[in-house]
């Protein structure tokens, strides 16, 4: 079960959680485990770390992210159809496999670009990008 309440990201899990209010709005996730196949569509877990989070063939479609840290979170198989990734930072996740069509990875602010950070990210043959998006520009590795 998850229940996300105001920006506040709870998990009915057994692994670690530290929840730590060090800004508003910023709940800290670290190493946790969520159901397989978990379904957080439409969620919004905006400004949550889910660092090392195992994510596997969770539905995150149209889910919020914005400004999440999903650091060598594994997305492997998930589904983020249309999720927004704007200021999303997904370094080092494990997104081999993952849907990610139609994802809004870039805002514009104003003058300003808001994109996500993709770094260090592993991908596969099968991981499914939106159109124009190019994994080697933004940093990933492909992997076998």
């Amino acid at each position: 079960m998850l229940l996300v309440v105001r920006a506040t990201f709870w998990a009915n899990i057994n692994d670690h959680v530290e929840q730590a209010e060090i800004m508003p709005k910023i709940t800290y996730v670290r190493g946790c485990r969520i159901e397989p196949r978990a379904d957080l569509s439409d969620e919004t877990l905006d400004d949550t770390s889910l660092v090392g989070a195992n994510l596997q063939s969770a539905n995150m479609e149209e889910a919020s992210l914005i400004g999440a840290v999903l650091h060598h979170a594994d997305l492997r198989g998930a589904n983020l159809r249309r999720a927004k990734l704007w200021s999303a930072d997904l370094t080092g996740a494990h997104l081999e496999g993952a849907d990610l069509s139609e994802v809004r990875h870039t805002y514009e602010l104003g003058a300003r670009l808001l994109t996500a950070e993709w770094t260090g990210a592993t991908y596969s043959a099968r991981t499914i990008f939106p159109d124009s998006f190019d994994p080697v520009a933004a940093g990933m590795i492909l992997t076998g």
